[in-house]
């Protein structure tokens, strides 16, 4: 079963506000977070110091730096004339660890922003966004860097083929979504590969139609029959005593 608030559970536990992104193709590199030496970082990279500077500001540019509710360090560079954001951002924790980095346009999210686990400063999450909107690659990534999950934004609504992994790489679940919701074909896998579960969703996570179901060596055990997410089994294999 497709879980979508496990995409944003983890930004609502740290208390950040979540909105939109650039887009790129899933396997593609996203780079597109700057700061005014028209450097790029890629998800691919660590919170480094190195790269995340606000050396050689444009002259109508000043870097900021507070304190936000949480006790942590906000930097970010913005325009003097009207204080908007504009160009990069950090987050950092009570321990200095750069926990976000996000490129703004005039005070809006636009292009990559990346969520990084403090304790090792890998990518936790990374959004792509246009002018404050979810618009391309969305990624969420295990503890121990694998992909998590993974699909794409078109204009803030979440489309085409969603995937999930589990922590070992191995594949655990795809499904299509049409206008934000799980609309179409999915199938679920175990963790050793062989396919679990294969069938429709509508309008959610409500199988519609044929599913079958399958045990751990991939062998069909139950076909159901679907409509509105509840299903009837129409076949069992049987048991052999």
């Amino acid at each position: 079963m497709w879980k979508k608030i496990g995409l944003f559970s983890v930004l609502i536990g740290l208390g950040f506000l979540v909105t939109n992104c650039e887009s790129k193709g899933v396997n593609e590199v996203t780079n597109d977070l700057e700061n005014d030496n028209e450097e790029k970082v890629t998800p691919t990279m660590g919170p480094s110091k190195d790269y995340f500077t606000f050396d050689k500001l444009a002259s109508d540019l000043e870097v900021v730096s507070m304190k936000d509710e949480y006790d942590y360090t906000v930097e970010y560079s913005r325009k003097k004339s009207d204080y908007a954001k504009q160009g990069l951002y950090l987050r950092k924790d009570t321990l200095g660890r750069i926990i976000e980095a996000a490129n703004y346009e005039n005070d809006t999210l636009h292009g990559s922003r990346i969520i990084f686990y403090a304790e090792t400063g890998t990518r936790q999450i990374v959004e792509n966004y246009s002018h404050g909107h979810f618009d391309g690659l969305y990624q969420v990534f295990h503890p121990n860097g694998k992909l998590e999950q993974e699909g794409n934004y078109i204009n803030n609504v979440m489309d085409s083929i969603w995937v999930r992994y589990y922590d070992t790489g191995q594949l655990m679940e795809e499904v299509t979504f049409r206008d934000n919701e799980e609309n179409g074909p999915f199938k679920e896998f175990h963790p050793n590969g062989n396919i679990k579960a294969e069938g429709t969703y509508k309008d959610g996570d409500n199988e519609h139609g044929s599913l079958k179901l399958y045990d751990e060596n991939g062998e069909l055990f139950k076909t159901m029959n679907c409509k509105n997410g509840i299903c009837k089994t129409i076949w069992k294999k049987e048991e052999i005593q």
